[in-house]
């Protein structure tokens, strides 16, 4: 437990230091999305020193939290593999049962925190293309923050992929040995059903729940667009 929360606060602080250094080389990750909006605030000469000084703490607080929450979201589901059996070496398929669901539990919060990250980026973003009268510069400027919207999206649905197959693989290979070493006098269609009635199996029926929680992220800026035209 102990070298668990070493570990955390070890990736946070390194998350917020590479956040600090982005900032102050005015890294492309800055640049494209604090930066992007900011400067053109700053510029515009609309809103106060006052009022930008309270958009840069309440953008600064979500940066914060956008950088320590990802870490969180990788120990739940660290966590969720290494859990304590929690019934009789007899009954351990059933803890593998309580795994599975955790685990699912864990990508959908983290999905919908990511949505929530994408749509508050994507209007975050296109904040900047109000700013402009004509209509066919704050086109362009729409463009580029539905563009960076996007590739986030991209990355954060590509994050959840590779963070849910390879565990549930993980877990449907232990739940599928346990199931043969105990009740050997099932056949193999038999231990298939199993799998798929507890949620092992990487079947349509089985998984539609975390394919649109693992899509969401990458549906949210065009949805997010399509929602503004209407």
């Amino acid at each position: 437990m102990a070298w668990t929360v070493v570990l955390g606060v070890l990736l946070c602080l390194g998350n917020l230091f590479f956040l600090k250094y982005s900032a102050q080389t005015g890294a492309a990750i800055y640049s494209l999305i604090f930066g992007f909006t900011f400067k053109m605030l700053v510029q515009s000469k609309i809103y106060s020193q006052v009022f930008l000084l309270h958009i840069y703490a309440i953008i600064f607080t979500i940066n914060i939290l956008a950088a320590v929450t990802p870490i969180f979201l990788l120990m739940a589901v660290c966590a969720t593999l290494a859990l304590p059996a929690i019934t009789s070496h007899n009954n351990e398929p059933l803890d593998l049962v309580l795994r599975m669901r955790r685990l699912k539990e864990v990508i959908n919060v983290a999905s919908a925190f990511l949505v929530f990250g994408i749509l508050g980026m994507n209007m975050w973003l296109n904040w900047s293309a109000s700013l402009f009268s004509d209509p066919a510069l704050s086109s362009k400027v729409s463009g580029v923050a539905w563009s960076i919207s996007t590739y986030w999206g991209v990355t954060f649905t590509l994050i959840l992929t590779v963070t849910y197959v390879p565990a549930t693989a993980y877990l449907q290979n232990k739940a599928r040995k346990q199931i043969t070493r105990e009740k050997t006098a099932l056949e193999t269609t038999e231990i298939e059903q199993w799998l798929n009635e507890h949620g092992f199996s990487f079947t349509f029926s089985n998984q539609l729940l975390q394919c649109i929680s693992i899509l969401a992220p990458f549906l949210a800026a065009p949805i997010s667009n399509a929602l503004k035209l209407v």
